[in-house]
């Protein structure tokens, strides 16, 4: 497997160089270990499960990590309001987005209360064991999980998408408290401060 070399500051090579390697392995592997994604997932939220505790998941592109965990109404799923993520439990169908990524219909659907005991499932383009996550790029994670700090943080990811070496984090960058791909579930230095 290939050491990508993180270079300080450099996100966009860097992302460029993670979503490659990403779409490759997806490509190779990506349907082989889908569940075994699916099983960590769900034994992470089995683990941290506490009363009320609220799951959201997300609709993945064609080159993440590959999940859909049943019924898919116990779960909350991300939409775009804006510049920022809102989650809602759907009650109706998933329609595509503004990217393309499938979301629930807010007139169709109840939204997450914040107060309550919550895990988000983010996806990523990359992460480091400190809990680093290099995303897509607009920030639509990071501004939620700022809003939302009590909020657990899972990224899902393909091994390959783990970087060897600590990620350049700017300081609006929101850390990860979990990380699970298909080989483990990794509790992230973050999570173990």
């Amino acid at each position: 497997m290939e050491v990508l070399r993180p270079e300080a500051g450099d996100k966009p090579s860097l992302r460029l160089k993670f979503k490659k390697a990403r779409a490759k392995f997806a490509e190779a592997s990506g349907r082989a270990v889908s569940s075994a994604i699916e099983t960590h997932i769900q034994r992470l939220i089995r683990d941290l499960a506490e009363p009320s505790l609220q799951v959201c998941l997300y609709r993945s592109l064609a080159d993440e990590p590959q999940f859909a965990l049943k019924p898919e109404r116990e779960f909350f799923y991300p939409r775009l309001d804006g510049d920022d993520l809102r989650f809602f439990r759907p009650h109706g169908p998933l329609s595509k987005g503004k990217f393309g990524i499938e979301e629930p219909d807010p007139a169709l659907s109840r939204e997450l209360d914040p107060s309550q005991p919550t895990l988000i499932f983010c996806p990523a383009v990359a992460v480091d064991s400190r809990g680093s996550r290099l995303g897509m790029g607009k920030g639509f994670y990071d501004r939620y999980f700022t809003s939302h700090p009590t909020a657990v943080r899972a990224a899902v990811v393909y091994q390959i998408q783990v970087s060897l070496l600590p990620l350049h984090a700017d300081s609006w960058d929101q850390p990860v408290d979990w990380i699970v791909t298909e080989t483990m579930i990794l509790r992230t230095l973050r999570r173990s401060n």
